[in-house]
């Protein structure tokens, strides 16, 4: 299994999806399956900072993708906590969706809980 996912929210989406104020400020998700954590990071309006948002996860609660003409969204729901990320490129989303299905199969109960 791959031991780390990462990607970045693409101007050229950002553009099209109307999210003009976001393409100086993109989204950066980062899974990391050894560590078990998932990190969303988002450059602040100074641009010169960088939130960040990290969180460990054992079982993933739910994951939801938002499909649009161009890009897609993604939000993981784990146990407690909540990442969103939008304007992904759509082939980025769903590599991510399965390896997250495939990571929470090899956990104990080996499903998605509800």
């Amino acid at each position: 299994m791959i031991k780390k996912n990462c990607s970045k929210s693409s101007t050229f989406i950002l553009f099209l999806n109307g999210k003009i104020e976001s393409i100086l400020t993109p989204w950066k998700i980062c899974i990391d399956f050894s560590q078990g954590f998932i990190s969303v990071r988002k450059r602040n309006w100074y641009l010169i900072g960088v939130n960040e948002n990290i969180h460990a996860f054992r079982f993933i609660r739910s994951i939801n993708v938002h499909q649009r003409i161009v890009g897609a969204d993604i939000e993981i729901k784990s146990m407690g906590n909540v990442s969103k990320v939008i304007c992904l490129p759509k082939k980025d989303v769903e590599e991510m969706k399965n390896l997250l299905i495939e990571y929470n199969q090899e956990r104990k109960g080996g499903f998605i809980l509800g």
